[in-house]
């Protein structure tokens, strides 16, 4: 078909593009190139042997992942934090992880979108093509590229990837010792009258269960922060079709933060355990970033532990500056702490960035 050869050749055109670009990472060259190669097999095999839906998924999935490519070449792109993000991979996924962006002009635009496993075993089997690193497609607005501790919600994003990914949501049905329902999910709308409907109701069931362990994903790694970002841009939200209300979300998580037994974090920490993952419990760390903060310096960040930590600590820190600002801070317009408190949040973040990878290369970045 006219318009789907069309599409082939300008999708090889696209890639040969952002291949030319520079790139932070050398296994966003390797993914990419692998991409052109499915691409150009298809361009040059027999139409009849390939049937159309096959072709149709591969240009969509291809595209998609161009797509957040194309974002993650740019100067735009928020390195620090996801280095952050692409480390707490690590914890969960047995093959590399490689996390590209997409910027939008949505201030309330984060998501995620995953690669789905049927793509990687056709480029396998169809196409004699081996991906060794999965992609992670996260979009975050770009008014908080330059404000880290406003991309605390990717770490929920992140935890889609990894709940998807290891099926761990999924899980949580097939066990026989979970059988409770989760809270409200009588003032969910579409439930009213409809309670005979199983299926509407395994939907709700399951989508809130998702929002439930992002949530808990992200408080593991950056403690109270990111609920409170959910907090302060839908605090009042009740519960939907697609998520529990915030304030039940805000529950769920500080009886995780404050070690108070909670059959939500019991359910997956059930599956978790099962899989040999790691459980969502909290450790807190003794880090103190205020000395160094308070004289407008970076911190210096010691481990992975506290690269996670220290987002969590410089949200409390930004949060007590901005409404009771004291020390220097007393001094500052409000929109300048901010800003500052930020701009120490990625200088220690790239400086951490630098060390590590002096230490794994023998050389600076």
């Amino acid at each position: 078909m006219m318009i789907r050869d069309t599409q082939l050749y300008l999708l090889k055109n696209k890639l040969g593009e952002v291949l030319e670009s520079p790139y932070f990472s050398k296994s966003l060259i390797l993914y990419l190139e692998k991409l052109k190669i499915i691409v150009d097999k298809i361009i040059n095999a027999d139409h009849i042997d390939l049937p159309e839906n096959i072709i149709d998924y591969c240009i969509q999935s291809i595209f998609t992942a161009t797509r957040f490519f194309t974002g993650s070449t740019t100067k735009k792109v928020p390195y620090e934090i996801v280095y952050c993000l692409e480390q707490a991979c690590l914890d969960w996924t047995k093959n590399k992880s490689i996390i590209t962006t997409e910027l939008s002009q949505n201030i309330l635009s984060f998501y995620f979108i995953g690669v789905h496993q049927n793509f990687y075993i056709l480029a396998n089997s169809i196409f004699g093509v081996d991906f060794d690193s999965e992609l992670v497609q996260i979009c975050l607005p770009d008014l908080y590229r330059r404000r880290p501790l406003y991309a605390t919600p990717l770490y929920h994003e992140l935890g889609h990837f990894v709940d998807v990914n290891q099926a761990i949501v999924e899980q949580t049905f097939l066990k026989k010792d979970i059988h409770f329902n989760l809270p409200n999910l009588h003032l969910v709308p579409e439930l009213s009258g409809s309670s005979k409907d199983h299926n509407l109701l395994f939907q709700i069931q399951k989508s809130h269960r998702m929002e439930y362990f992002a949530d808990l994903f992200s408080a593991k790694y950056i403690g109270r922060s990111g609920v409170e970002f959910l907090n302060e841009i839908a605090g009042e939200d009740p519960p939907s079709k697609t998520h529990p209300s915030t304030q039940d979300r805000i529950k769920v998580v500080d009886d995780f933060l404050n070690g108070i037994q909670n059959d939500i974090i019991d359910m997956f920490n059930t599956v978790l355990k099962s899989n040999n993952l790691p459980l969502l419990q909290y450790t807190t760390t003794n880090m103190d970033i205020s000395r160094s903060f308070n004289n407008i310096r970076p911190y210096e960040i010691k481990n992975k532990d506290e690269l996670h930590a220290f987002i969590g600590e410089s949200w409390i820190f930004l949060r007590e500056m901005f409404h009771e600002p004291k020390d220097k801070w007393a001094y500052i317009p409000k929109v300048q702490i901010e800003k500052s408190v930020n701009d120490l949040v990625e200088k220690s973040l790239r400086n951490h960035m630098i060390i590590k990878k002096w230490d794994n290369d023998g050389a600076a970045i």
